[in-house]
This record gives structure tokens, C-alpha cells and sequence, in this order.
């Protein structure tokens, strides 16, 4: 912004205008501009200078993270500019507060705010100076809220306004921002286009290096190697970066390369390594360096340059790369399956490129799974020899114990010379035993791992070869299929077939094998398959060995009960009831495993509920039903119903035992009643007996009493 040439002309101008003009609108923007504007301005300059800064990328769809002591200031900018506004609103250095305020939201990400102050700007200052690059600034903020269709027509006119008006570097700008859009809508031949346009127009040698290497990056996109080697070699043309400069040789090197010229980018690769300024890309150009020397197939050398990669830029994103490489050409050159996994394995703990990424991640997989794999399969291959060996389960234990023991005999005098050295003065002692670990050091300083005690096998043989099959099986699938090695695969498939007895995997095993043979020997191979095919039908590799042979594949889903099933519904719809209804029950009873087992139930039971009027029997089929096959579709239908039948049946069945009771209970008390009466008249009757019985004793005393008195006594 030019900012400094106005704060210097407006002062000059202000100097011959004070004695000329002495109006109180030229005071107004004098007060204005030493006592706000130009402390404003500055501190604006300042935050704006440290933004583009490390805003090195013109081309960058993304605006960068503001420095902290930028973010403090473009506050402080924001602040004065609204003082500005509200304060000194005649002053001339509204529009340029205005278009400050606007820049300041906009790099505060605040895109919605920077907005409003661009529009204000070109309704309320439309004569300003500003207005052009004001209208730019408006398209870059549409472009940051993804309003493409109005950032891309605001561009053009800008662009067209620009170049009408010769302004070569408010086209430049506009060119830059048209160039993002374009890239992010996949527009790459537009952007190339638009990237030409502005190393013809503009005259900054940084900005034109780097409108150049953006189009070799694109011409790479394309696929289009000759153009972009062609503009990867034009940046040094111009006045690119350092970086810019290192980065555009490096991806020179690799277009050339690709395009067959190794020799040439190896000379190249060679040069940037012996020249200290490049330091800071070395871990590329080394792994570069090695790349090209695999595909020269110079394998020694690939890994001497990959092995500076992996252990002196250990955390940088080409160690990752170098990694894959050299777990690739132990893979694939050298078959050392051991090497090849430690380096996949590492090179996940790298970062790494987009493009390899990915293929770390599937080959530590699948190197994971081998040694996974390979481990069991000498496991169970040692448990064999135990299992059909008894004495080799003693040999070896007897060999771990004598070199267990001397293991940790040196282990001691180790621990011991080393006590010795950091105190001469103590004793030399020797403490047997007193390691439990058998790991040791060699001379070269690497740990050998600890010594592993002989296991007896818990299992029997037959149970051992089981194991020892599967795995074999799983290691031949792993040869052919993911690690490319048909041979090894052919050798896993041909021992398991010779040795083994395979019972239900041998139609796998010989299906593989014809697989081997197909490209090899189709004589063979037609054996194989036919073989699979003739004897194992009821096995579902037979159709992967029908789809090669031509022949008719077996229906695995045949099932006979669907044929009986539509006989039976023509019966039911021809109304022959009772014997649509004895076929649908046959069918259940018949094929129970069969899905049209309950499906025959529901139906046999809607003919005894429906056509037959016969609820209770119908009741009974359901049951069956829900009872066989609860988690159908058919038993979950009629569920509710039959629950509602039994509920119900329940109902009335407790009606009748409460009927019952009723009456028993009636019966229990009208017997109850009548002993009790029979009772009260016997008891009555005794009462009154013995009362008669009673008074007839006292009548006959009194009597005798009586006759007692009325005798004479004697004389």
C-alpha cells in the first residue's frame, strides 16, 4: 500500500495549503492526520507487512494465521479507524479508513464484517482512489465465503477494468486471486492461462518465479511432463526465492526422470547434495538420489542413500518414503522378507507424502500377517518334531540350560568389569544367577534376543497338523494374492497336497493350484478344475472352477420344499382344502431347516382358522410356529394373534373353574347347613330327653319323700 508517498505528499501539500487556505477543512484534516491517520496508517503498514510475510504461497487458497503482535496491532487498526469514522467524518481519510477497516476484518477472517466496510466504501466514497482495488478486495472475501458465481464476475470486471486502465498491477492481483479460483475448481488449463498472463504483464521477478513453478505444479496435474519440466526450468529465469529456486531444480529432476532421463537428474539429484546452502532439503534429494538409482536398478546404491534418509532424518517426510523404498527392494529384489518388514514396519513411524501414505499402511498389513504367519507356522513345525520326537524335546531342553547358564555366566562378569571400572577400589565378585534376563551384547553394541526355553506340546500330532495346515494354507493365499509370489505359493499349495491329509480344505488347495498352472500349463489346470468340479459339488469353490470351465454353476439356494410349497398354493386356490392343508404340514415336517417350513405352518394354519373353521386346531399349528421359529417373519406375525387366542382361552377356562368353585362352595354349605341342623335337633332332642329323664328322677324322690313323712313311727 502506498501509504508513505501520501503521508510525505500530503504533508508538503499541507505546508503550502496552510498560508494559501487557511479554511478550517484543511485544519480538520491536518488535526486528522497527525493526530489519528497517520499513527493509523502505520501501525496498518506494519501488521500488513508481517502478514505477507509468511504469507510466502501468492497462490495459496488459503489465507494464513496472522502473528500475534500483527493480530495486536490490526485490533489497534480497527479501533482508530472507527474513531476516524465517527470522529472526523468531513476529513478526507475516510475512504482510506474505510478500506483499512475492511482489510483488517478480512484478515481477522472476519469476512461477513470486511464486507460491509468494502461495500460502504464504494457506496459512500465512489470518487475514491481506492474504489478499484476495493472492488478486487470485495472478490477475494466472496471467494472466501465460497460465493464463487459472484467472486468469478467481479474478477472479470476488475480484470477487464485494469487492463483498459494499463493498471498492470491491480491486473497482476486480480490475475493471482483468478488463479486460486481456477485451481479450485479444477480449471488447470484457465489457471495455466491465467498464469502466462501474469508473467506477460508483470515486471516482479519473485512473483513471475513463482507464477511459473505454479504452472509446472499444474502441468504435473495434467500429466503434461514436457510442459512442466519446461516451466519447473523457467523459474530460475526470473528472481525466485530460495526456496522457490531449490524446490523447482528438485521437481526438474524428478519430471526428467520419469521422462526416461535418469542420468541427467541423477548429474543434477548429485549436485544440489554437494552443495552445503541446500542442507535444508537434503533428506529429499538423498531419498531423490536413491529413487533414481533404483530405477537404474542399482540397488546397493538405492539403499546407501535411503539408509542416510532413515537414520539422519529420521522424523522428515522422505523417511517415510525411504522406508517403503528399502522394505521394497528387500521384498522385491532381494526376497528378504525379514528386512523388508522391519523397514515397512518403520516407515510408519514417519510422515510421509499423500501418495505413500497408503501404501505404507497395506504393506505393514500385509508383512504384519506374514510374520504373524511364518512364526506360527515354525512353531507349530517345532511342536511336531516334540510330538513325534520325545527325545529331541530333551536334547534341546538340555542345549537351552548349558547355554542359558554361560549366558548368564557372561552377563556377570560383564555387570562385574563394569562395576570394577567405575570402582576400581571394590572387589571383583561374581553373582550367579542373579540375571533373568539372557539377553546379551555384541561387540557391535546391538541386543541379540533372549534365549526361548523348549515348550512340550500339550496337544497331539493330529491336533498339531491341523494347526500347521491352516497356516501353511493361509501362507500360501498370503504368496499369491497379496505378496506376488506365485512359486512360493505353488511350493505352500504342492507340500500341503504331498504331506498333508487335508480333508475339507484339499478342494481349496487343488483350486489354487489350477490357478498356478493356469498361465503355465493349461493341460494342467483343466485337470485341476475338473477334478474340483467333479468331486466337490456340494462345496462352493465348485462354481470358481465352473466360471473357468465353462460349465453350469451348482444352485447352492436349490430347495425342494419351494417347489411343494407352489404345488400346495394351487391347491389352496382351487379350494381343495384338506389336501392343500395335509401338503403344507407335510412340508414343515419334511424340511424343517427349510424357509418355507414356517412359511407352510402359517399357511396350514390359516386354512384350519379361515376355511375350516377349526380355531382350536389352528392354534395348535401356530403354536408350532412361533414355537420352531420365533425370529421369522412369519412367527412374528401371527405372534400377537395367537397370544390374544390364548389369553383368551385362559380367560374362559377361569371362568368356568370360578363357576365351578361357586358351586361346590354352594353345595359345601348347603351340606354344611344341613349336618349342622341335623346336629341341633339331635342335640335338642337329647336336651329335652334328659330333661324329662331328669325330672322324672326328681318327681319320684319327692315322692318317696313324701311317703317318708306320712309313715307312722313305731311305738
Amino acid at each position: 500500500m502506498a501509504n508513505t508517498s501520501k503521508k510525505i505528499l500530503f504533508a508538503l501539500f499541507f505546508v503550502a495549503s496552510l498560508s494559501t487556505f487557511p479554511g478550517c477543512g484543511v485544519w480538520n484534516n491536518f488535526t486528522t492526520y497527525f493526530n489519528l491517520y497517520y499513527n493509523t496508517s502505520t501501525l496498518f503498514d506494519e501488521a500488513e507487512s508481517a502478514i505477507q510475510k509468511d504469507q510466502r504461497d501468492i497462490f495459496s487458497r488459503t489465507e494464513a494465521n496472522v502473528p500475534s503482535t500483527a493480530a495486536a496491532s490490526l485490533n489497534k487498526v480497527i479501533e482508530k479507524c472507527s474513531n476516524i469514522l465517527q470522529f472526523n467524518s468531513e476529513s478526507s481519510f475516510v475512504d482510506e479508513a474505510l478500506f483499512m477497516l475492511g482489510k483488517s476484518f478480512y484478515y481477522q477472517k472476519n469476512y461477513l464484517k470486511a464486507l460491509r466496510k468494502f461495500q460502504e466504501l464504494l457506496v459512500k466514497q465512489s470518487e475514491s482512489e481506492y474504489v478499484p482495488e476495493t472492488e478486487l478486495w470485495i472478490a477475494k472475501t466472496y471467494f472466501q465465503l465460497k460465493n464463487y458465481p459472484a467472486a468469478d464476475k467481479l474478477l472479470l470486471q476488475v480484470i477487464e477494468k485494469s487492463t483498459a486502465d494499463g493498471n498492470d498491477d491491480l491486473f497482476v492481483k486480480a490475475a493471482i486471486v483468478q488463479v486460486k479460483f481456477e485451481i479450485t475448481a479444477e480449471k488447470y488449463p484457465d489457471a495455466i492461462k491465467s498464469l502466462k498472463s501474469i508473467v506477460k504483464i508483470s515486471d516482479d521477478g519473485e512473483i513471475n518465479a513463482q507464477a511459473k513453478y505454479q504452472e509446472g505444479e499444474l502441468h504435473v496435474l495434467l500429466e503434461e511432463k514436457e510442459e512442466a519440466a519446461k516451466a519447473f526450468a523457467e523459474v530460475s529465469d526470473y528472481s525466485p526465492s530460495f526456496e522457490i529456486e531449490l524446490d523447482a531444480k528438485i521437481n526438474y529432476g524428478k519430471i526428467i526422470r520419469s521422462l526416461g532421463k535418469e542420468d541427467e537428474a541423477l548429474e543434477l539429484f548429485l549436485n544440489l547434495l554437494s552443495k552445503d546452502k541446500n542442507s535444508t532439503s537434503f533428506d529429499l534429494l538423498n531419498f531423490e538420489t536413491g529413487y533414481t538409482y533404483l530405477l537404474k536398478k542399482n540397488y546397493d546404491g538405492a539403499l546407501a542413500y535411503f539408509a542416510v534418509v532413515d537414520t539422519g532424518f529420521a522424523n522428515s517426510t522422505a523417511a517415510g518414503q525411504a522406508r517403503f523404498e528399502m522394505g521394497y527392494i528387500y521384498e522385491k529384489i532381494y526376497f528378504n522378507y525379514d528386512s523388508a518388514s522391519i523397514f515397512y514396519m518403520k516407515a510408519q513411524t514417519a510422515p510421509s507424502t499423500e501418495e505413500y501414505t497408503p501404501l505404507i499402511k497395506n504393506k505393514a498389513l500385509v508383512f504384519t500377517k506374514y510374520q504373524k504367519l511364518n512364526g506360527e507356522q515354525l512353531d507349530n513345525l517345532q511342536k511336531l518334531k516334540y510330538v513325534t520326537d520325545s527325545t529331541l524335546f530333551t536334547k534341546d531342553s538340555l542345549e537351552f540350560f548349558i547355554a542359558d547358564s554361560l549366558a548368564k555366566i557372561v552377563s556377570n562378569d560383564e555387570q562385574t568389569e563394569k562395576a570394577q571400572q567405575q570402582n576400581p577400589q571394590q572387589g571383583r565378585t561374581r553373582t550367579f544367577g542373579a540375571s533373568k534376563s539372557t539377553e546379551t551384547t555384541s561387540a557391535g553394541g546391538k541386543k541379540t534376543p533372549p534365549l526361548k526355553a523348549p515348550v512340550r506340546p500339550n496337544i497331539s500330532e493330529d491336533s498339531v497338523k491341523v494347526l500347521l495346515v491352516k497356516t501353511k494354507i493361509e501362507l500360501g493365499n498370503l504368496f499369491y494374492t497379496e505378496l506376488d509370489r506365485p512359486d512360493s505359493a505353488f511350493y505352500y499349495y504342492s507340500d500341503l497336497i504331498e504331506n498333508y491329509d487335508l480333508q475339507s480344505q484339499k478342494p481349496q488347495v487343488l483350486y489354487a493350484l489350477a490357478n498356478y498352472y493356469l498361465s503355465r500349463d493349461s493341460t494342467k489346470a483343466d485337470s485341476l478344475l475338473n477334478f474340483v468340479y467333479d468331486n466337490y459339488q456340494h462345496e462352493s469353490i465348485v462354481n470358481a472352477a465352473a466360471e473357468i470351465l465353462k460349465k453350469p454353476k451348482i444352485d447352492f439356494q436349490y430347495d425342494p420344499a419351494k417347489k411343494l410349497y407352489r404345488e400346495a398354493e394351487v391347491m389352496m386356490q382351487k379350494d381343495e382344502i384338506k389336501s392343500s392343508l395335509k401338503k403344507f404340514i407335510a412340508i414343515s415336517e419334511a424340511y424343517p431347516v427349510s424357509e418355507y417350513a414356517a412359511k407352510s405352518l402359517l399357511a396350514g394354519g390359516y386354512l384350519l382358522e379361515e376355511k375350516l373353521k377349526l380355531p382350536d386346531s389352528a392354534a395348535v399349528v401356530y403354536d408350532s410356529l412361533v414355537s420352531k421359529y420365533p425370529k421369522t417373519i412369519y412367527a412374528q406375525k401371527i405372534s400377537p394373534k395367537l397370544q390374544t387366542y390364548k389369553k383368551e382361552k385362559d380367560r374362559i377356562r377361569m371362568v368356568i373353574e370360578d363357576s365351578l368353585k361357586k358351586i361346590e362352595v354352594a353345595k359345601l354349605k348347603k351340606r354344611t347347613e344341613d349336618s349342622l341342623k341335623i346336629v341341633a335337633e339331635n342335640l335338642k332332642k337329647k336336651t329335652e330327653d334328659s330333661l324329662k329323664l331328669e325330672l322324672q328322677k326328681k318327681t319320684v324322690k319327692s315322692e318317696d319323700s313324701v311317703k317318708t313323712i306320712e309313715a307312722p313311727s313305731p311305738t
